[in-house]
């Protein structure tokens, strides 16, 4: 088994392709790196797209009532 960066394991969790042994591995060095500033941009690389622009705009949920 190859050791992932991680920011490879955080792209294949945020892609759902993250398989048992990675996820126990990006459990295990989220412990180690918590306070690291590479695991700090890991996270804003993979997930910064998931925000909007509008950072100070509230996200309103589906209104599903249909």
């Amino acid at each position: 088994m190859k050791n992932l960066n991680i920011k490879e394991l955080l792209e294949k969790l945020s892609t759902g392709e993250i398989s048992k042994d990675d996820f126990f591995q990006l459990l295990k060095t989220l412990e180690i790196e918590k306070d690291s500033p590479e695991l700090t941009q890991a996270f804003l690389d993979i997930f910064d797209g998931f925000i909007p622009d509008e950072t100070d705009q509230p996200i309103k949920p589906k209104n599903n009532s249909d």
